[in-house]
């Protein structure tokens, strides 16, 4: 997306993703049984992986299945049972880590964690990447001499007063932008996943009583039927505009929706090829009026480009988007 240069440029998700209020004011206090009943129940993310989170392998996860704590200064103890059913004990040893008590979480702040075990978890790739990141905020070309970048990793451990327990790990660079050719101005991007845990009553193999999780994620949340149909429909209405049989339009844009809906968590562009030989590419976007979808290239079987400013855009009433 193009911003000004002038103001604050942002590319983070909604702030409820992580909840405030931490509720504990000691590490003991973590100890308990929590119920993991899946990504969809449990799991929060903005273009980050559960995989980042590293107090525990939150992808070894049963679903459902029981998780029961023990936390002490020295470590904290997660036992579970994974897919196949077997019964698994991790330890995670806050002294590897560094983590230290503040602010009624444990904390991880990655700038103290030796190499080795930034190695482990999984680095994230930095130096020219950062204006790579500021050029796709910005609208424009990379340029280093551009921009004054600071970047920082956290994750916390902690409970709020409802009883959940709650995981998440954090990436965020952000900086200033010299005031060259351009006017300053200040930019942040941040990836977050937050994952919560909900305490026990009864048995976890119940299932969840609350609904899913809302929507973080890039891109438009195609669980909703409704959201989906709607796709469809406004879809086929702009192939047939640009000329697609009926009939062929429908069942590409049936096809390429489903496989949204199903492969595409996370992505904003929807991609659908045609028997015509031409393909179209769709991006998601939000308007105070709600989401919206809009035709930006079109592919010919010739291997020719054309481009659409947005002129052909439709709504998406009853979307939830980000």
């Amino acid at each position: 997306m193009a911003l000004m240069l002038t103001g604050c440029a942002s590319d983070a998700p909604r702030a409820e993703l992580i909840p405030p209020g931490p509720a504990v004011t000691s590490v003991e206090q973590l100890s308990g049984d929590y119920c993991y009943f899946g990504p969809e129940y449990n799991l929060r993310s903005f273009r980050r992986s559960p995989k980042m989170i590293p107090f525990v392998n939150v992808e070894a996860f049963g679903e459902p299945t029981k998780v029961s704590v023990e936390a002490s200064e020295e470590q904290v103890v997660f036992t579970f049972t994974d897919g196949d059913g077997n019964a698994i004990r991790h330890v995670f040893a806050p002294s590897l880590f560094r983590a230290a008590w503040r602010e009624n979480a444990l904390v991880v702040r990655w700038s103290g964690v030796g190499p080795g075990v930034g190695a482990m978890i999984g680095l994230n790739v930095l130096g020219n990447a950062l204006g790579i990141v500021v050029a796709g905020l910005l609208g424009g070309s990379y340029d280093p001499d551009l921009y004054l970048g600071r970047k920082g990793r956290e994750s916390r451990l902690f409970r709020l007063e409802d009883g959940r327990l709650v995981m998440t790990d954090t990436f965020e660079v952000s900086g200033d932008l010299k005031p060259a050719d351009q006017s300053p101005g200040y930019w942040k991007r941040q990836d977050s996943v937050a994952l919560l845990l909900d305490p026990v009553a009864g048995d976890c193999a119940a299932g969840p009583t609350h609904p899913p999780q809302a929507w973080y994620e890039e891109g438009t949340d195609l669980r909703s039927a409704d959201c989906a149909s709607r796709l469809e429909e406004e879809v086929v209405a702009i192939l047939v505009a640009k000329k697609e049989a009926p009939d062929e339009a429908r069942r590409a844009a049936g096809e390429s929706v489903a496989a949204l809906a199903t492969e595409g968590r996370g992505r904003v562009n929807l991609t659908v090829p045609c028997p015509s030989g031409a393909t179209y590419i769709f991006r998601f976007g939000r308007k105070e009026s709600g989401c919206v979808i809009r035709l930006i290239e079109r592919r010919t079987k010739h291997g020719g480009t054309r481009w659409s400013p947005g002129t052909m855009e439709r709504p998406l009433p009853g979307c939830d988007c980000n």
